[in-house]
């Protein structure tokens, strides 16, 4: 994968599970109240940029903890990875 896809992946990923989170979080603190939609929306937009610049600067972190992770499994379970 290209440098320019894997950021394109990170954003999207990150869209993705902030938008799923800040749903969740937010229903399980104030309810799903009349006004919930107004208050995830703010939460998102909250969100969305501290999900960007984490996973942007996460990834590397976590891709080398997986190869790390990867190198120390048994043969037989690399190779269905």
């Amino acid at each position: 994968m290209s440098p320019t896809a894997r950021r394109v992946f990170l954003v999207v990923m990150a869209t993705i599970m902030t938008f799923l989170m800040s749903a969740a979080v937010t229903a399980i603190n104030t309810g799903l109240g009349g006004d919930f939609v107004w208050r995830w929306l703010t939460a998102w937009s909250m969100a969305l940029p501290i999900g960007v610049v984490g996973a942007l600067f996460a990834a590397p972190v976590a891709q080398r903890v997986t190869r790390a992770v990867i190198e120390h499994l048994p043969r037989r379970y690399r190779a269905e990875l």
